[in-house]
């Protein structure tokens, strides 16, 4: 029987002024954009400092910019969400500052990798995992095709399945793949001198104990930092590599009505459909963050009150989606569609069956006339797949989890209560 409180590692959703920034406490994430060089330096660091910046007070985030190794202390990162290294290469932080980069992305950092990220630090293995794979060597600056693999990551959900552009294209020692989630890849057959026997990925990314870490093979040339295209993934990558922190105030959940409900490691495991486990607490307005998991064929749900978000898997790679662009139209039916919406979800974004899904809800509780306004909305793996949810509800409900049918499971769940307007 699950009978006691669940402390888990938790993320936060990311951040729109519109809606989300008085349910955080840090309603603007701070991202430390680094790039000293102690090999090659690009000419194009400037344009890039510039551009995140110019990124940062247009998505909400805050930036600093710095060469100094020193920031790389326990004290300086712990008011930092994340740390984009931009261009950086070899050998550039001493052994206590490898230290406390290593605490901070394990504890729920950020790291975000751009370009010659790497290019850096070969002789530190803890950095090799971190960033994926080291790079190796590249031909000549030239056009080539883009293959999009993953469009349920909100920093590629916009962009085409194939993406052509011109760019410096890293070889790099071995794929990451396996080991990270692959978002995009070379088409090595549109240049010349890709080198990776054709398994080239480009730009990926993975949880790193509590922390996130996200990476771009682009960023070489000056003119990069000029193409919005690249400009909104990154941004995107930035934000979600944010998510990784709990906001002040939010509660791991105690619940009530555990029967059929199991701790397996830290996961919270349903065994008979239809038996809801619920939170002791009841909410009105208030933030709520979980990762679910389901299997072919399962449905699971968040219920609060009259309201259900409904939880299944994503497509599995190779099977078409059901979509009418790469984040298109959905029906009522997929994840992360609430019932009682003013509309279906707009995007796809669930995983394949097995994998971890993050999912956010949003509710601000409102009185009077602005009872009915839009006042929610509903994020699966960081992506906004429905807006414009009306009504909250009415009175204080507990948090439901619940299994509808097959094999799920969660882990994760926090719950900020949100006050009332």
């Amino acid at each position: 029987m699950l009978s006691v409180m669940v402390s888990l590692v938790l993320a936060t959703p990311s951040v729109q002024p519109h809606s989300w920034d008085s349910a955080l406490a840090n309603p603007h994430p701070r991202v430390l954009v680094f790039s000293k060089t102690a090999g090659f330096r690009h000419d194009s660091i400037p344009d890039g400092i510039a551009a995140i910046k110019k990124l940062g007070s247009e998505r909400g985030f805050t930036v600093e910019a710095t060469e100094d190794s020193t920031v790389f202390s326990d004290e300086s990162l712990s008011h930092l969400d994340a740390v984009v290294f931009l261009s950086t290469t070899g050998d550039i932080l001493n052994e206590a500052q490898q230290r406390a980069m290593e605490k901070f992305v394990t504890s729920g950092g950020g790291f975000v990798g751009v370009h010659a990220a790497a290019d850096t630090e070969y002789d530190w293995p803890w950095y090799g995992e971190l960033v994926g794979a080291w790079f190796r060597n590249h031909p000549a600056i030239q056009q080539a095709k883009i293959l999009v693999e993953d469009h349920s990551h909100p920093s590629t959900c916009d962009l085409p399945d194939e993406w052509t552009r011109t760019d410096e294209w890293y070889n790099f020692r071995t794929s990451p793949r396996g080991k990270v989630r692959v978002l995009a890849s070379m088409d090595e057959t549109s240049y010349q001198g890709g080198n990776m026997n054709h398994d080239h990925p480009i730009m990926w990314c993975r949880k790193i104990g509590a922390g996130r870490m996200w990476y771009t093979n682009l960023g070489h040339r000056k003119e990069t930092w000029q193409e919005q295209p690249f400009l909104d993934s990154l941004a995107e990558g930035i934000v979600w590599t944010c998510q990784a922190k709990r906001p002040d105030g939010a509660e791991t959940p105690t619940w009530r009505q555990a029967r059929g409900w199991e701790l397996e490691g830290s996961a919270i495991v349903p065994h008979e459909a239809g038996l809801p486990l619920l939170s002791q607490r009841s909410y009105r307005g208030f933030l709520t963050h979980l990762e679910f998991q389901a299997q072919t064929g399962a449905q699971a749900s968040l219920r609060i009150g009259d309201f259900t978000v409904r939880l299944t898997p994503g497509v599995p790679k190779g099977v078409a989606a059901p979509v009418e662009t790469p984040c298109g139209a959905l029906d009522w039916t997929r994840s992360g569609s609430l019932e009682r919406s003013t509309q279906p979800p707009t995007r796809y974004a669930a995983l394949p069956a097995g994998d971890w899904n993050t999912l956010d809800v949003l509710f601000r509780p409102q009185t009077g006339s602005t009872r009915d306004s839009e006042v929610g909305e509903v994020r699966l793996n960081g992506v906004v797949v429905q807006r414009n949810i009306q009504g909250p509800p009415t009175k204080a409900q507990p948090i439901g989890l619940v299994l509808d049918r097959g094999k799920a499971a969660f882990r994760n769940v926090w719950i900020k209560s949100l006050p009332q307007d």
